[in-house]
C-alpha cells in the first residue's frame, strides 16, 4: 500500500466525526442538497 499524506487545513473546515481528520475547508461546499445512491450527501470542489 501506498504512504498516507495528511495535510492540515487552516481556518474553517469540515473534519470526520470518528476520527477528526481534516477533509474539506468550508469554502470548497457547493452543496448540503445533493443525494446519490445511499441517501443525503455534500458535494465539494475539493477533498
Amino acid at each position: 500500500m501506498g504512504r498516507v499524506y495528511m495535510q492540515k487545513l487552516d481556518g474553517m473546515f469540515y473534519r470526520c466525526r470518528a476520527c477528526h481528520t481534516h477533509l474539506a475547508k468550508f469554502d470548497d461546499l457547493m452543496s448540503k442538497t445533493f443525494h446519490c445512491r445511499r441517501g443525503k450527501a455534500y458535494l465539494y470542489k475539493n477533498v
